[in-house]
């Protein structure tokens, strides 16, 4: 699950994407089941945004069972074993940063359907990789992901797993999917069509983007060069990916605005995680924004720092 701490622009973000689920499930009681929940984070902005409207419900093998306001916790990994308690007032299920960690996605978003009744709604997100192809960033190529998906890939695999697309977008400056979806009528429940095969033009979109994505790489090893005076700035999958490929040796300075990553470290490398404000110890000569969404905000926390430099 992600979480952008205190990152103004990832709370609009998260706000962004409850507004579109008022939109898109108007005055409809019920329950709403984010699988995967996390901490609940996302739970928590959604709560007052549908007020009295919709009972939350997190699932997650990772958490424990408790109830925390009007949200409910359960503590196991979704899977057709757990189908049978699944509420059966259920209109919206939630899969944020999920699908992708999932070895065979077409199965689990067949299991959506069959968690869904007929006027059920999913919500649907997950990293685009379109956007990774068109930027470059090999960087946000983890090993943790099992799965990605391009915009094509993506219609196809929702058809096959037997929804019907009610609203499609992108969000996080294109970064995202937000895919609103409900099984299509007369779908019998875990079925749906044969996956579509991939047209020529799209593989060969692809592979062009793959060459492109190669190139940024080449050109980043060949010109960053790591130092003490060099600050990355972000501490999320495109951090973790470019420390490990790039400063193996911990020779850079790594800062995450996010309070729950600072003073932890980075896997693989062991870098220590510094908030903003340790940078006065350390004044760098250069700063590596990881995520470009977040330039401008930290660009802000800078001049703040430094003032005048």
């Amino acid at each position: 699950m992600r979480n952008g701490g205190d990152s103004v622009v990832y709370r609009t973000h998260l706000d962004n994407v409850c507004r579109l689920i008022q939109k898109t499930i108007p005055q409809q009681q019920g329950t709403a089941l984010e699988v995967g929940c996390g901490t609940g984070e996302f739970l928590r902005v959604l709560e007052p945004c549908v007020g009295q409207q919709l009972s939350l419900l997190g699932v997650d093998p990772s958490v424990q069972p408790h109830q925390d306001g009007r949200i409910r916790f359960d503590s196991y990994l979704f899977d057709k074993a757990h189908l049978p308690q699944i509420p059966s007032d259920l209109v919206l299920l939630i899969s944020r940063h999920m699908i992708e960690h999932v070895v065979n996605p077409l199965e689990m978003l067949r299991l959506f359907a069959c968690a869904l009744p007929d006027n059920g709604v999913l919500y649907l997100e997950t990293l685009r990789l379109d956007w990774i192809l068109e930027q470059g960033a090999f960087f946000d190529f983890g090993y943790e992901h099992c799965a990605y998906f391009t915009d094509d890939f993506m219609r196809r695999l929702l058809a096959a797993a037997g929804f019907q697309i009610l609203a499609w977008k992108t969000s996080y400056q294109n970064q995202y999917f937000s895919i609103f979806a409900t099984r299509r009528r007369g779908t019998p429940c875990g079925a749906g069509a044969i996956l579509a095969p991939t047209p020529h033009n799209e593989l060969l979109r692809a592979q062009e983007g793959f060459s492109c994505v190669k190139e940024a790489y080449q050109y980043a090893k060949a010109n960053f060069i790591p130092s003490p005076d060099v600050c990355i700035w972000g501490c999320a999958q495109k951090g973790v990916v470019w420390l490990n490929l790039f400063d193996p040796q911990q020779q850079c300075c790594v800062v995450d605005g996010n309070p729950y990553k600072q003073g932890r470290f980075i896997l693989g490398t062991g870098h220590r995680i510094l908030a903003p404000r340790e940078l006065k110890n350390r004044p760098p000569k250069a700063v590596f924004v990881m995520n470009k969404i977040y330039l401008d905000e930290i660009k802000a926390v800078v001049s703040e720092l430094f003032p005048g430099q």
